[in-house]
């Protein structure tokens, strides 16, 4: 599980850092005009907050998410008790 979840989180990490504009066009194109609101969430995922906001959010967390990973791989080794 953990594994899966850092290979997302990597690759959402990479388009956000390396092809942003390519990862806005996909938030901007799912947002559906049923949904409430859709004007507001177009513009916030368009917004360059929005970008930044996900990238430090995106990164924190997959320094988390390593950090109990590599963890796991030394406890089962046997190197961390």
């Amino acid at each position: 599980m953990l594994i899966i979840i850092t290979i997302s989180l990597v690759y959402n990490l990479y388009q956000l850092w390396v092809t942003p504009e390519k990862y806005i066009k996909k938030l901007i194109s799912s947002v559906k005009d049923w949904w409430p609101f859709a004007d507001f969430y177009r513009k916030w995922f368009a917004s360059k907050a929005y970008v930044w906001l996900f990238r430090i959010i995106y990164t924190i967390f997959l320094l988390i998410v390593m950090t109990i990973l590599s963890l796991l791989v030394l406890g089962i080794t046997g190197i961390f008790p």
